[in-house]
């Protein structure tokens, strides 16, 4: 029973091998790049063809309450700094945004109230009493009436609901010129960080549901087994012993090679002696035929000798053998 207990622990424990993730990362390292420069150009391609082209324009405000005369004492700079997030709340107030809409019309060109509330945004800088309202168009001049009429709308709406006497205009709105938005490098850097964060997801996931077994420690591991041999599977080992393999076989093929050309040269001589043979024969018939074609000699033969021997068969002149004509004599009795 304890041993079945341990077993069920160890299948439970998930070890992470980090060399192996992150050779599996380097192993896919070039697919994690391209992934990562299509990822980019698409976010390009989205931030300058597909997303509209914006423009801000800033305005800011001090606002200060002066609870005793002209001077402006260290409690009154202390409860303005204290007073900031109300300011910041009373100019994004539905008060201020709807007077806004009213005055330029902007429900005509499609403004509604939680547009334009998205459109302003309200800092005020650390350590200064200063608010900065900043409006954000498509049109840049469009921009700046906004900022304008916000900034005066809510100057009065201070004024009445914090009972100050004055809200003082630090910068008028500014015409911009150049978009802020969108980003081109940024559009381009995020999306080929997604995609290329994607990608690594997949392998990593990959990896870790990768339950096939390749080492022998592997075999060790989960099956509890000892190994007796190992096939080695890697493709330089493989190429190795098939180099070696065809090494020794270019050797065996060398001694063939030679006894290929001895036999050449032996068939080579016979063919040469075969020919001689042939141009031997070939002469020896054409010299037969030259003394075929030869007149023959129309000289008067010598009278044939007397017999010498009684059943002698064959004689022979002197003047024919020189000649090669051999003339058979038959003695009959």
């Amino acid at each position: 029973m304890k041993e079945n207990e341990n077993v069920m622990e160890n299948d439970d424990e998930i070890e992470i091998d980090l060399g192996g993730i992150f050779h599996a990362l380097l192993h896919w390292l070039w697919l994690i790049l391209v992934v990562a420069l299509a990822a980019g150009v698409l976010g390009y391609s989205i931030a300058r063809f597909v997303l509209p082209a914006e423009y801000e324009s800033t305005t800011s405000i001090y606002v200060l309450d002066r609870s005793s005369g002209e001077s402006t004492t260290y409690s009154d700079l202390q409860v303005s700094s204290q007073l900031t997030a109300d300011y910041q709340e009373l100019i994004k107030s539905r008060y201020v945004i709807e007077k806004t809409i009213d005055d330029l019309d902007l429900a005509s060109q499609g403004f509604t109230y939680d547009s334009l509330y998205r459109a302003i945004s309200v800092e005020s800088p650390s350590n200064t009493h200063i608010l900065v309202v900043t409006v954000t168009d498509t049109d840049p001049e469009r921009a700046q009436k906004i900022c304008n009429e916000v900034r005066e709308v809510a100057a009065k709406h201070i004024q009445n609901v914090m009972k100050i006497d004055a809200v003082n205009i630090v910068d008028e709105a500014n015409h911009p010129e150049e978009r802020s938005s969108p980003s081109y490098s940024k559009w381009t850097a995020v999306c080929a960080a997604i995609g290329a964060l994607i990608v690594a997801i997949a392998v990593f996931v990959k990896f870790i549901t990768d339950d096939t077994i390749k080492t022998s420690e592997d075999v060790e591991k989960y099956l509890g087994l000892y190994t007796l041999a190992v096939i080695p599977l890697d493709e330089t080992v493989t190429e190795n012993s098939i180099e070696g393999q065809r090494g020794k076989k270019k050797r065996k093929p060398a001694r063939k090679k030679t006894s290929s050309k001895s036999h050449s040269s032996h068939a080579a001589a016979m063919s040469s002696h075969a020919s001689d043979t042939y141009t031997h024969a070939g002469r020896k018939q054409a010299l037969a035929a030259e003394e075929t074609e030869k007149p023959r000699n129309t000289a008067p033969r010598r009278p044939a000798p007397k017999p010498a021997v009684k059943g002698s068969t064959k004689a022979q002149t002197p003047d024919a053998a020189e000649e090669g004509v051999q003339d058979d004599y038959i003695t009959i009795e």
